[in-house]
């Protein structure tokens, strides 16, 4: 009598990516429903009705494997390679794993953030956003995940006017900030267990 082998378990990591590439494909059909209306193609509906099915079962296979791992993900969104090096070495002592992204997440990539347990983010995303504009896209993100603020001194005024349009959200996003300038490994580690402590608890509530 043959065996047949169940095929491997697939990664958090092989997970997540399957669930952007299935969700953008997603959001271009259903961009293509919105323009045609009720001239839609069936096999456009069909395909719409095929990827939601995937991707509810992508996504609870995803939460099986991070309740099975115990493990946690950040959301690194930082510019500077030097310093998304030096924070994925800290994050994966602490049994983590980091999710780059250059550029803040867009509502397409939905996923990904729901795919992470904070985010940690510099004062310079690459996409050249005015300072309001990348608060407004800070504070967006930190409705979310809590956030890490990963800073020189020389960012302080953005710190300051973060920290600011922050404490005016209700709730007030807590936001730390962590400069860059006199990093220390042990206050970093101390700073992620208190923000995926209170997100273990704020999910209790």
């Amino acid at each position: 009598m043959l065996s047949v082998d169940s095929p491997p378990a697939r990664s958090r990591e092989e997970l997540q990516n399957l669930i952007i590439e299935k969700t953008r494909h997603l959001h271009k059909l259903q961009e293509q429903q919105a323009v045609l209306g009720i001239h839609t193609p069936p096999y456009i509906l069909i395909q719409i009705e095929d990827l939601q099915a995937e991707l509810e079962e992508l996504r609870t296979e995803l939460q099986t494997v991070k309740a099975r791992t115990n493990a946690w993900q950040a959301l690194v969104v930082d510019t500077d390679a030097y310093w998304r090096e030096i924070i994925d070495r800290h994050i994966a002592r602490l049994g983590g794993s980091s999710l780059e992204h250059p550029v803040f997440p867009s509502r397409a990539d939905q996923d990904i953030i729901e795919a992470c347990d904070l985010v940690i983010i510099s004062p310079r995303p690459a996409s050249g956003l005015t300072l309001q504009q990348w608060i407004k896209q800070v504070i967006k993100l930190g409705r979310q995940l809590p956030v890490i603020l990963l800073a020189s001194r020389e960012d302080r005024d953005a710190a300051v006017a973060l920290r600011q349009a922050c404490r005016k959200e209700e709730p007030p996003i807590r936001v730390t900030t962590i400069f860059k300038d006199n990093f220390d490994g042990e206050w970093f580690a101390r700073v992620i267990r208190q923000k995926l402590a209170r997100r273990k608890v704020a999910a209790l509530e």
